[in-house]
């Protein structure tokens, strides 16, 4: 039997497969991380703090105009009125509470010409967001004062400056070491025309006996009174 033999060519495809055996790359450490949450907190922070100072600042401003506008319309309310003298005037903004208000009419002597004059002082004080006392202040001279009437006005300073002399020596103080609140209400006082002199302190004379009905000590009551009775036989 005669065997015929076929010679099959065979081709085999193979495809190439890459395999990588290098190592994954690793991750961040414990130290990378803490130095990145750092840099972002401080950018963060800074952040935060610019618009914080931004928003005071604008705070601040909205405040300053409404005092000044406050002061302005006072000031345009005095130069309105017909009639002007000496007052004081304060109180609190309604639409913002915060800021106060005061309103002051006074004479001052014009440095230039020695001449005394009537002047208008209309001021608005608020504290800002860093816990600063901030005063708007207007001022606006309104007329001469008449010769006749300075006269009767310096005569008036004169008195009342050696009242609160004489008031400071009694308190044993300095006449400058009162603050202008209390100088303000002394001149009320004087205006008024009460008394500010301090009452001298009268210490009650020391007692001598012996006790009896025409001198009984101060410190003693109806029971000690009753029983000096007794001791004495008026009972008997």
């Amino acid at each position: 039997m005669k065997f015929c033999s076929r010679y099959i060519k065979m081709t085999c495809h193979s495809d190439k497969i890459n395999i990588n055996t290098k190592k994954n790359p690793k991750a961040f450490t414990l130290m990378e991380v803490v130095i990145a949450v750092t840099i972002i907190g401080v950018i963060v922070t800074s952040i935060l703090t610019v618009m914080n100072q931004c928003i005071s600042t604008a705070m601040d401003s909205r405040t300053h105009m409404q005092a000044f506008e406050i002061a302005r319309n006072n000031m345009e309310t005095l130069l309105a009125e017909n009639k002007l003298t000496e007052k004081t005037e304060f109180g609190f903004s309604e639409t913002n509470p915060d800021i106060q208000w005061e309103t002051l009419i006074e004479t001052f002597t014009e440095p230039v010409t020695s001449s005394m004059w009537l002047r208008a002082v209309c001021s608005a004080t608020y504290t800002d967001q860093n816990g600063e006392l901030q005063t708007v202040e207007l001022k606006h001279w309104l007329s001469e004062v008449p010769p006749a009437l300075q006269k009767k006005i310096k005569e008036q300073e004169k008195k009342e400056k050696e009242l609160m002399e004489q008031y400071a020596d009694k308190m044993g103080i300095d006449i400058d070491q009162l603050d202008s609140d209390e100088i303000k209400e002394l001149k009320e006082k004087i205006e008024q025309g009460e008394d500010i002199t301090p009452e001298e302190s009268s210490e009650p004379e020391p007692y001598v006996g012996p006790p009896g009905p025409d001198n009984w000590p101060p410190d003693w009551g109806i029971g000690e009174i009753i029983q000096w009775y007794r001791d004495n036989g008026y009972f008997d």
